[in-house]
């Protein structure tokens, strides 16, 4: 298993490496898959460190130059966060890093809101498959329980 530092510094070195890519690039890009795996690198970058931070294994590091390395760090990616800002601002539009940021939350807002629809249709499905099952069930029992009644009064008739 990777320790979450090996982590946090694989993902921070993408994310620096793409914000230099773009500082020098940015003006230069006609394609937006280019600048799309840019930003997205980037971001992924700092969603790692963020998601590693918060692991026991991270957190169990108490030491004023552990926390203080960890402070540094957050401040670090704040000032690469508003670089990007900035750079992709500049290139696209006063709120075009915004934009990316909202269309993100949709979209991850709307998969989740499709998910839990699809639970609700599973749910609801298996509900109606368990009361088809219950019904066929009652019947089975009535049934049997008419054949053995029929049975009985067969039976005795014939004595």
């Amino acid at each position: 298993m990777i320790e979450p530092v090996t982590t946090i510094i694989g993902g921070l070195a993408a994310a620096r490496s793409a914000i230099d890519f773009l500082k020098q690039n940015v003006n230069a890009f006609n394609d937006a898959r280019t600048i799309g795996q840019q930003i997205g690198q980037i971001l992924q970058g700092h969603d790692e460190f963020n998601k590693a931070r918060y692991d026991e294994k991270f957190a169990a590091k108490l030491g004023i130059k552990d926390v203080a390395a960890d402070m540094i760090e957050m401040k670090l990616q704040q000032e690469e966060l508003y670089q990007l800002r900035l750079i992709v601002n500049n290139r696209f539009g006063s709120t075009f890093y915004d934009d990316i940021l909202k269309e993100r939350e949709k979209r991850i807002h709307d998969k989740k809101e499709a998910e839990k629809k699809a639970r609700a249709a599973q749910i609801k499905n298996r509900q109606e498959l368990i009361g088809i099952l219950k019904a066929l069930g009652i019947a089975i029992a009535i049934a049997l329980t008419l054949g053995a009644a029929l049975l009985l009064i067969f039976t005795k008739e014939l004595r």
